[in-house]
């Protein structure tokens, strides 16, 4: 499958497995040590990738959040999608365009 963007499933597969552990992965075990999220919280995270950031959000939040993850990749949706962290939260994952994002407005913290 390559979807819009051109992006094929083995080169999203190859980026999570090669460039996550290298680093975002990393990047978003650092980031989340320095943000302190609110109980409750409603997080979207843009350009999520295969969702190393989302998941670890949603490993840090507490109480009855939301956390979604928007990548323009329908391929990398599909491998974010593939990983779900033991939370408790449930994560939404949508693949869209960042102009074109199927939410309404202040829907997020």
């Amino acid at each position: 499958m390559t979807d819009k963007f051109g992006l094929t499933k083995e080169a999203a597969q190859k980026y999570n497995n090669h460039s996550v552990p290298a680093m975002f992965g990393p990047l978003a075990e650092a980031t989340m040590e320095m943000v302190q999220l609110r109980s409750g919280t409603c997080v979207i995270d843009i350009a999520c990738g295969t969702g190393a950031l989302t998941r670890e959000i949603a490993r840090k939040l507490t109480g009855e959040g939301r956390v979604v993850g928007v990548d323009l990749n329908e391929t990398m949706i599909e491998v974010a999608q593939s990983n779900q962290p033991d939370c408790r939260h449930v994560l939404e994952w949508y693949a869209a365009d960042v102009t074109e994002l199927p939410f309404e407005n202040a829907t997020f913290d």
